[in-house]
């Protein structure tokens, strides 16, 4: 099993700061992910990042659930315009989400974790990570 936490980035003047917002976890079998995009959440990045879009804070699981759980293949290419297919069962399916998608929402760099109830789990590093 491996996890990344998804991330909220904003920038202070000097450096680019986080809110965890979510963890997507990935088995052999299937993903399993859980946000929190509740009005409370976003008013804590509201606070401290005036910028924030409340349209595409609440719409970010719908985005997530079309983008990668719903479809069967994601059709890309490398840096060299070779085309490549991933699904998100496919090993390496969280470092094409950590080195992908890198903007206002960040995933980070997956980590393994051992377990036997991957909802367990999921629910556990929900509670410590994102709160």
């Amino acid at each position: 099993m491996k996890y990344v936490v998804v991330q909220y980035k904003y920038m202070t003047p000097f450096q680019e700061r986080f809110v965890p917002i979510g963890i997507v976890l990935q088995t052999t079998e299937q993903l399993y992910f859980k946000f929190d995009l509740s009005e409370e959440k976003f008013n804590k990045i509201k606070e401290i990042y005036k910028e924030a879009d409340p349209e595409t804070f609440e719409n970010f699981e719908k985005t997530f659930k079309e983008s990668f759980v719903e479809t069967d293949k994601i059709v890309t290419s490398n840096e060299y315009g070779v085309k490549i297919i991933i699904n998100n069962k496919d090993n390496f399916f969280l470092d094409y989400l950590h080195q992908t998608f890198q903007s206002v929402y960040q995933y980070t760099q997956p980590r393994a974790i051992e377990g036997d109830n991957a909802q367990e789990i999921l629910d556990l590093l929900f509670k410590q990570i994102v709160g």
